[in-house]
C-alpha cells in the first residue's frame, strides 16, 4: 500500500457506512482525524497523481451502489492523495476538492455491512462493477442526484421491461407496467407523450424506491 484517497464528508456518516466497505479492494477507514479509502486499484499507481482518476471512479461505482440500498446522494469526495510510508503511516498530501452529503437508510448500511467470506457486501459490489460490464453500465444509470423519470424509465428498460421483471420475480407485471407508462408520460419533457398517464400514478418518491429496489433483486443475481 503506497496511496491513500483522503475523503471529504460528514464525519459521522462515513462512521457508520465503514462497515459496508470492508476488503482489500476498497476499504474505509479512519487514521487520526482522517477519513481514507484505500484500495488494491491504486497499488498499480506509479505516482500519486495517477490515483486520482482510480479513486475518482472507484467513488462512483460506491455512490451508485449506496444510492441502490441507502437511497445516499454523492456521499463524499477525494479532497486528497495521502503517500503512505513503509509502516503504513501518511507523510505526503496532494490536495483537491470538497463536496456535500445526504440523509440515508440505517437498514441499507446493515445490508452493505453484511460479510461473505470475510468481505463486507459492498466492498464485493465495488470489486465486481469493476470487472463486470453489465454492473457498470447499471450504475452509471443512476447519476450522482436524486433520480428522475427518464432514469426510472431507462431502469426498467435496462432490466428487460415488465414480463422479464416479473418471470424473475422481482415485481409484478402490472406494477412495472403503471410506474413505466408514468415515468414514459413525465420523461419527454415536453415532447408528445405516446401513451396517457395510469389511473393510479405512483409518485416520483414511490416510483425511485421502486426502480432501485429492482436493480437491488438484479444485483444479487450477479454475486
Amino acid at each position: 500500500m503506497r496511496y491513500l484517497a483522503e475523503l471529504e464528508g460528514q464525519p459521522h456518516i462515513l462512521e457508520n457506512l465503514s462497515p459496508c466497505l470492508q476488503s482489500d479492494y476498497a476499504r474505509l477507514r479512519k487514521i487520526g482525524s482522517k477519513w481514507v479509502l484505500q484500495s488494491s486499484a491504486f497499488d498499480q499507481c506509479k505516482t500519486g497523481r495517477e490515483v486520482f482518476p482510480e479513486a475518482d471512479a472507484l467513488v462512483s461505482r460506491i455512490h451508485a451502489i449506496l444510492k441502490i440500498y441507502l437511497q445516499l446522494h454523492t456521499t463524499f469526495s477525494v479532497v486528497s492523495i495521502l503517500w503512505v510510508n513503509a509502516g503504513g503511516r501518511p507523510f505526503r498530501r496532494g490536495l483537491r476538492s470538497r463536496i456535500n452529503v445526504n440523509v440515508y437508510s440505517a437498514k441499507g448500511v446493515r445490508d452493505l455491512a453484511a460479510l461473505r467470506a470475510g468481505e463486507s457486501l459492498g466492498s464485493l459490489f465495488v470489486r465486481r462493477a469493476a470487472t463486470h460490464a453489465a454492473f457498470r453500465e447499471a450504475l452509471a444509470l443512476l447519476g450522482e442526484g436524486p433520480l428522475r423519470w427518464s432514469q426510472i424509465y431507462d431502469v426498467i428498460e435496462f432490466l428487460g421491461g415488465a414480463k422479464i421483471i416479473a418471470s424473475a420475480g422481482w415485481a409484478t407485471e402490472k406494477d412495472t407496467v403503471r410506474v413505466r407508462r408514468t415515468a414514459n408520460y413525465y420523461r419527454h419533457l415536453g415532447r408528445p407523450k405516446k401513451d396517457p398517464l395510469p389511473k393510479n400514478p405512483p409518485t416520483l418518491a414511490h416510483a425511485t424506491a421502486f426502480a432501485l429496489d429492482l436493480l437491488k433483486q438484479w444485483i444479487t443475481t450477479l454475486l
